[in-house]
């Protein structure tokens, strides 16, 4: 189960995950940002001590979002992969081939240098620079002028700081929204996040413990609404 949140963005129909994607209700387009692939393998190949589970724990779910029935396609916003090649990304095909009916695509990052050849023998099936679904401009990282479509990327990892009481604070992955476009958090837990300075017609939805959190608006925002209750995703039998 993955608790969602039900939004209107710009007239269309999207859904906030609690495992931090976002899926595209008209044409059942799953988007992932940041997955960073073998990343955990790279920092211990130089001598970090990284668990091995955070990799495990992302490929997990990966697939119980894939298996969701609402879901067509699933489009990578970039940073799929980290470094080279390794052992973690056995687990990517693994949970790729359980899907061969559903399209992979990936639009490239910073960090897919591979050859387009790679991806596609990982399962991918198109890699592209930008992508335009349900009239949202797809990229990786935010565009830094307006393009006359709203976009959805990547490439920030944006979190929120929040006061827990007078004494503590916590940092919370989160999706971000503007006027102009939405950044997704990164799919993988092993990552930095990227604390926003929120504008006034701003608004982010922080991820606490697999829920999606609503935060008091600044301002009353028109490019966005907000469904009154959070709902549950169900699973393909």
């Amino acid at each position: 189960m993955h608790e969602h949140l039900d939004l209107e963005v710009n007239g269309v129909s999207v859904r906030l995950m609690g495992e931090g994607a976002i899926l595209l209700c008209a044409t059942g387009s799953l988007l992932i940002a940041d997955v960073h692939i073998g990343k955990a393998a790279h920092f211990r190949k130089a001598g970090l001590a990284v668990p091995g589970a955070s990799a495990r724990s992302d490929m997990k779910r990966l697939e119980s979002l894939i298996a969701l029935e609402e879901v067509c396609e699933v489009i990578f916003l970039g940073d799929l992969g980290h470094s080279d090649y390794n052992a973690e990304w056995l687990s990517f095909v693994e949970v790729r081939n359980r899907f061969p009916s559903i399209p992979f695509i990936l639009v490239r990052g910073n960090h897919d240098a591979s050859p387009v050849s790679f991806y596609k023998k990982m399962g991918v099936n198109e890699v592209v620079d930008s992508l335009l679904r349900s009239n949202f401009f797809l990229c990786h990282e935010p565009p830094e002028r307006q393009i006359g479509a709203y976009f959805i990327s990547g490439h920030i990892h944006p979190a929120v700081r929040l006061k827990a009481n007078a004494r503590q604070q916590m940092v919370l992955a989160c999706f971000y929204f503007s006027k102009n476009g939405c950044i997704l958090p990164a799919f993988t837990r092993f990552s930095g996040k990227f604390v926003l300075d929120l504008k006034e017609e701003d608004l982010a939805f922080p991820i606490a413990k697999g829920k999606v959190v609503l935060l008091p608006c600044k301002s009353n925002v028109n490019y966005l609404k907000i469904s009154d209750t959070l709902q549950h995703g169900e699973k393909k039998a």
